[in-house]
């Protein structure tokens, strides 16, 4: 029986702006979803019962120049679906995550970690888990991180480019 669970994201880089999480199984073939990105409360189809480990493809953005892509997004000098460069100030990343198994019988949450070496993890705690949003985030301070220059393991092109608007996109 497969229902849906939720999911969360969790970023341990330094930079404080992730945004535009998107993920399919990398099983499908995989196209861009602006409108069910995995920051909080985004719905993750999902079947406990599953015999083999779930593996997703996940797609996100790094603002690492906040300024830049302020000055750029203040302009309206970008529109993501008619150019194929990222916007100023920002790297496309891509990753590709297995939840192993065993699976809680009771999953609540699906949470993908963002890691400062660029990995990304992803794990499904058990309802009687302590909630995730209550946990101290771990100290990454003195942990290995991406060489200068480098937002993310996989850098990609902007994955909006191409696909038609959404309807209130103005």
């Amino acid at each position: 029986m497969s229902n849906s669970i939720d999911s969360s994201f969790r970023n341990y880089t330094k930079y404080n702006y992730i945004y535009g999480q998107s993920l399919s199984r990398v099983d499908q073939p995989f196209r861009y979803d602006h409108s069910a990105g995995i920051g909080s409360g985004a719905l993750i189809p999902w079947d406990a019962k599953s015999t083999k480990p779930v593996t997703l493809r996940v797609v996100w953005a790094v603002v690492y120049d906040e300024k830049a892509n302020k000055e750029q997004a203040d302009s309206n000098s970008y529109d993501p679906y008619t150019n194929p460069d990222s916007p100023a100030g920002t790297a496309w990343c891509e990753a590709i995550v297995t939840i192993e198994q065993p699976y809680p019988p009771d999953p609540r949450e699906i949470v993908f970690e963002l890691f400062p070496d660029g990995t990304m993890k992803a794990h499904v705690p058990a309802r009687s888990d302590k909630p995730e949003a209550e946990k101290s985030p771990p100290d990454y301070d003195k942990s290995a991180s991406l060489p200068a220059g480098k937002y993310c393991l996989k850098e990609i092109p902007n994955p909006m480019y191409g696909l038609p608007k959404p309807k209130h996109y103005e």
